[in-house]
């Protein structure tokens, strides 16, 4: 094997030895979600205690994966993350919109959970929501990283830094 080239990819490895992996990223978002969302979560909490600190390790993985970001420096990891966190209380009634925009528009949904659970428009949206949220708020690999995450997995491609307004409305004929 070539050694300049295998000293080349260590030299690469070298200059990012703790970079987040896309699989981290991913692994993020899907935690978070489920933690938003418990038709999406693989997890049960006891007690309200126990699901406070899951939210708390959610918030500090968060931290560590901007930390080993290239171009943040602690501090900043830890204010993007705490503005993401103390964000989510809008971020996820926009998302329930979203579901309930979702279901009012498909006739043959039987039910917000099914929009929760099985559509990738949804799926898009919700990593679209948590993305912006962090690129507008400085970060920028990891966002990329979860709508990519997202793009991969439904087909939808929703950049970070795109302006999107889902209308949602509601008419008597629909009973809403």
């Amino acid at each position: 094997m070539n050694e300049d080239f295998i000293k080349k990819l260590y030299q690469s490895h070298q200059a990012c030895p703790t970079c987040p992996s896309p699989a981290e990223v991913s692994e993020f978002y899907i935690q978070l979600l489920g933690a938003l969302f418990p038709d999406f979560s693989s997890e049960s909490f006891a007690d309200l205690a126990s699901f406070k600190i899951h939210f708390q390790e959610l918030q500090k993985k968060l931290t560590e994966l901007l930390l080993h970001t290239p171009g943040l420096h602690r501090e900043s990891a830890q204010v993007v993350a705490a503005q993401l966190f103390d964000l989510l209380p809008k971020i996820h009634d926009q998302l329930e919109q979203d579901v309930m925009a979702m279901y009012a528009g498909d006739p043959a949904a039987k039910s917000t959970s099914e929009v929760v659970k099985t559509y990738p428009g949804f799926y898009a949206i919700a990593a679209y929501r948590i993305a912006n949220a962090l690129h507008n708020f400085g970060a920028v690999e990891i966002p990329r990283i979860i709508t990519e995450h997202a793009h991969s997995k439904t087909g939808i491609d929703i950049h970070p830094a795109a302006k999107l307004e889902i209308i949602f409305v509601l008419t008597m004929e629909q009973g809403l």
